[in-house]
């Protein structure tokens, strides 16, 4: 009983630190206007970002979420997607490929570092494949809503399975070669982001893989496809980190938390 008493205080600690995964918890729509135009909106219950998405509020002012813990994926992503345009790195945040990759190779928020573009690896498992489907069965093209290419699309896993959103074709498992529009395909939901764009030309974001020597891999928050673009073109860069990247508790919290886990040992060995 001591120890359940200690407990509580210890995990209000946690929480302050924003190192509990459940601390801030993606429950709300703190983004409404998603993009700051009529095309962006938070959608609750589309998609599972309420449940699969960790907040993270590096800041501890307890105003506003920095990022997003991706459990599935390993994978925390920015609270806002055009942080090099905000961050005033970019005036329009549209940048060629090399320049999108030196921006978050020298990326450096709230003691964290090792910054990269979003990835992508083949979905066979071997090589790249070019030809367009419509269900996600090659690199190129488009997905199915829930699904998308899996692990192997990062932004893909975000459009699809986080936000729950439509591709541009109806997948067809049949005929996954097939282009028939699909109702209601496209960015209906952003989700709990700030400024990420889904219209187009403005929606493409660069991944961090090369495509041949002169393209790269490339994915449309305006219509879910995945393409190869040629490095010179302007597209937007949303930087994420691998893993769960927490800070460190503030000293006096620290103490704090180090002194009652003491005092729960002690109360165990007591019983």
């Amino acid at each position: 009983m001591n120890g359940m008493r200690v407990m509580a205080p210890l995990a209000a600690v946690l929480l302050l630190s924003g190192v509990s995964g459940a601390a801030l918890a993606a429950l709300s729509c703190p983004f409404a206007d998603g993009n700051g135009s009529a095309t962006g909106a938070c959608i609750a219950g589309q998609g599972s970002w309420q449940t699969s998405l960790q907040a993270r509020d590096w800041s501890g002012n307890g105003v506003g979420v920095d990022a997003y813990y991706d459990p599935f994926l390993n994978l925390t992503w920015l609270a806002d997607v055009d942080w090099a345009r905000t961050s005033g790195f970019d005036t329009d945040g549209l940048m060629t490929w090399s320049r999108a990759n030196a921006w978050v190779r020298d990326l450096t928020l709230f003691g964290g570092s090792d910054w990269r573009l979003p990835t992508v690896t083949p979905v066979n498992g071997v090589s790249f494949t070019t030809t367009r489907s419509n269900n996600g069965s090659s690199d190129r093209g488009t997905a199915k809503t829930g699904q998308g290419w899996g692990e192997h699309n990062e932004m893909g896993y975000m459009y699809y399975v986080h936000l729950g959103n439509k591709g541009f074709w109806v997948p067809d498992d049949a005929n996954p070669s097939s282009q028939v529009e699909q109702s209601g395909w496209g960015s209906a939901n952003t989700g709990p982001f700030s400024n990420l764009f889904s219209d187009t030309p403005f929606g493409w974001y660069w991944s961090d893989r090369e495509f041949g020597s002169s393209e790269a891999w490339s994915f449309s928050f305006h219509s879910g496809g995945h393409l190869e673009h040629n490095q010179i073109r302007s597209s937007r860069a949303w930087a994420v980190h691998s893993g769960d990247l927490l800070i460190p508790l503030p000293g006096a919290l620290w103490l704090m938390g180090s002194a009652l886990v003491g005092v729960v040992a002690g109360a165990r060995r007591r019983r």
